[in-house]
């Protein structure tokens, strides 16, 4: 069950983001010598596996026949595991290709790390399934939440983008973006063309944030919500006209 944002909630994600920013841009700025990258890698590791895991385990179970039926019990000792209400789980069903599907994900979020997070094919399926994740965990109460994030993130990306080198003297989201300090699945990378101009140009790639998918998708799923809540049940209908 996603977790829905109200509308204050809505209304403080753009400044909480904007201080978030901000911050990390001070860090750059000052303190260039800090390293935090080996929690960054422990941690996106440890959210690419989950976010992997989450997106292998029902295909795997649809796909592998005998191997996604749930044959494999195990008893985790009391506490370890709860489920959605908060209660204690004292059985757990697996089908084989669960442990297929963790095998798959510790992998290819081993070999994301291994590789620095510079390949761009795997940097962008590993952002692209924990956008996936957050789109399940989280949803909004509303339409007026939704658009208030959407003008929120509009305004949050035009300040930072266009606005930050009037007032800061530097373009702040593009110093973070392009920053050796938090380096991970936070961004689409997309190679950039030789040649290119402008700012930035000898980083690589061309940058997309995960909150310019997220925030958009969350709209997409509350009226994909609304879409459901309101179908007609054709069949339904049918019956009952066929027996009036």
């Amino acid at each position: 069950m996603a977790e829905l944002l109200p509308l204050l909630q809505g209304l403080l994600a753009p400044v909480l983001a904007s201080c978030s920013l901000f911050g990390l841009y001070l860090i750059i700025k000052f303190i260039p010598d800090l390293s935090l990258q080996t929690f960054f890698d422990a941690y996106f590791w440890l959210l690419g596996s989950l976010a992997i895991f989450g997106a292998a385990k029902p295909l795997l179970r649809f796909t592998s026949g005998p191997l996604g039926k749930r044959s494999i019990e195990w008893n985790p000792p009391k506490g370890w595991l709860i489920d959605e209400q908060g209660n204690d789980l004292d059985l757990v069903q697996l089908a084989p290709s669960d442990l297929i599907a963790v095998g798959m994900a510790v992998g290819l979020a081993t070999s994301e790390l291994l590789g620095h997070h510079t390949s761009f094919t795997l940097n962008n399926m590993v952002a692209c399934l924990v956008a996936t994740e957050i789109l399940a965990l989280v949803g909004v109460r509303s339409f007026r939440t939704a658009a208030l994030l959407l003008v929120g993130l509009l305004v949050y990306d035009v300040f930072w983008v266009f606005g930050s080198p009037s007032v800061v003297g530097e373009n702040v989201m593009l110093q973070v973006a392009t920053s050796d300090l938090v380096v991970g699945p936070t961004r689409l990378l997309f190679p950039r063309a030789p040649g290119s101009v402008g700012e930035a140009a000898d980083f690589p790639f061309s940058l997309l944030g995960l909150g310019d998918i997220a925030i958009p998708g969350l709209l997409a799923a509350l009226a994909l919500r609304y879409d459901a809540s309101r179908i007609t049940n054709m069949q339904a209908r049918a019956v009952a006209a066929a027996a009036a």
